[in-house]
């Protein structure tokens, strides 16, 4: 049979030729997904690059990574400014402030492209991003990952250095509210939707009462997506039963 001849699907005989034509198409169609599958990572793990290049790099014509000066240039202030304890949005104002292309989309050994403006996200991206430290990591087909050697642009330690002065200032950011120390903001997350909790205060009846929230309660901290019910937590019930929890361990 082939598909341009006509099937009667109310015989048996007909049912059966539909079933394996479509079986047979079905293996060919997970044949081809396994080669594909196999070559990319054949190439990714031979050091070749296929797709978005990160900032600051391009793909030479061997579809190898090398480093862009320039841009590489910028990497390190970021991480550096960043080790300091600038904020993301001080160190993307800053780019922006001093007319630095902020980076986009790059194939092979094109000129970036797509993004007009530095934003605070694309700073934390940038210090999350581990090929600047020399081990670039590509995930193919849903959560397997292939890891290769680039060439690197930071220390690794300046790295770590940097991610933990991004996780303390974003403690610090939700810490505090009006004359209480919130401490368990930032190491609390939301049940539903994995957003950390944050301090917040409501004054009702002349009464000063104090919560544990999902960031998600409030637009202005979460650029994507909104509020979902998240419940408003007593402050001082969770801290005494955290509390409690870490004198009996």
């Amino acid at each position: 049979w082939s598909p341009h001849e006509a099937i009667d699907t109310s015989k048996p005989h007909g049912r059966f030729a539909f079933q394996t034509l479509a079986s047979v198409a079905e293996l060919e169609r997970a044949n081809i997904r396994t080669r594909t599958r196999d070559g990319l990572h054949r190439a990714f793990r031979a050091g070749k690059y296929m797709g978005v290049v990160p900032y600051g790099y391009l793909a030479n014509k061997d579809a190898r990574l090398e480093v862009v000066p320039e841009e590489a240039e910028v990497v390190r202030k970021i991480f550096g400014h960043i080790v300091k304890g600038a904020s993301l949005y001080s160190v993307a104002k800053d780019l922006n402030e001093r007319h630095i292309p902020p980076p986009g989309k790059r194939y092979g050994s094109g000129k970036q492209r797509g993004q007009n403006r530095w934003a605070p996200t694309t700073v934390r991206n940038i210090v999350h991003q581990r090929a600047y430290s020399g081990v670039h990591e590509v995930t193919l087909g849903g959560s397997e990952r292939v890891e290769r050697p680039v060439p690197a642009i930071i220390d690794p330690l300046l790295q770590k250095q940097a991610k933990a002065a991004l996780a303390e200032g974003k403690r610090r950011t939700y810490q505090r509210e009006g004359n209480r120390k919130y401490l368990l903001s930032g190491l609390v997350r939301c049940a539903i939707c994995g957003y950390g909790c944050s301090g917040h205060a409501s004054t009702a009846k002349g009464k000063r009462r104090s919560y544990y929230t999902c960031i998600t309660n409030f637009r202005t901290r979460v650029p994507q997506g909104g509020p979902h019910g998240a419940p408003y937590i007593r402050a001082e019930w969770l801290e005494e039963n955290i509390w409690n929890d870490v004198r009996r361990f």
